[in-house]
């Protein structure tokens, strides 16, 4: 997409600090970090939102963040990071295409991602909860299919999941 500034600079790969590049995304340091090792994990193809992207670019984009983070983790001793999404314009959606921010986070860094909790209203939380339960079917099972999406749960050589793998990893 030619007027997309972010499709235009992953065309001129030499002005990125490039760190992961392959054929699904490229992961690189922020130009304007929040903080020391923040990184941007950007698909190849354009896709404004985060609604746009398909389900198996998305899982390979969130294993290359996964590993940006442990990467953080490892080389510049972070002790937490954010794995962010601004999904459309009201979220702080500043750019026409979809971007992971993976942000190391260091213990009194000044990085401030808080927002005031709000007690929600019973009679709210019960009418939303409805409304997103009626039309998640229609997401999940489609049009007229009786089955649910399936995920592949992929397996190690020991039979342990990846997700209980990495739910045990402890960061050094």
């Amino acid at each position: 997409m030619s007027d997309c500034e972010i499709c235009l600079m992953l065309e001129q790969k030499n002005e990125f600090k490039i760190i992961y590049d392959d054929p699904v995304c490229k992961a690189f340091l922020h130009e304007a970090p929040a903080n020391k090792g923040h990184a941007i994990i950007i698909p190849n193809n354009h896709y404004t939102i985060f609604e746009e992207v398909p389900d198996n670019e998305l899982e390979h984009m969130f294993i290359v963040a996964n590993r940006v983070s442990v990467s953080v983790f490892e080389t510049l001793g972070a002790h937490g990071t954010n794995i962010l999404i601004n999904n459309g314009p009201s979220a702080g959606q500043d750019l026409n295409h979809f971007i992971i921010n993976v942000i190391p986070r260091f213990e009194n860094d000044g990085v401030n991602l808080d927002w005031e909790m709000k007690q929600a209203d019973p009679n709210s939380l019960k009418q939303t909860k409805e409304l997103i339960s009626e039309n998640a079917d229609k997401i999940f099972y489609g049009n007229d299919d009786k089955e649910p999406v399936s995920f592949d749960n992929k397996k190690l050589d020991n039979n342990e999941s990846l997700m209980v793998k990495e739910l045990r990893r402890i960061p050094q």
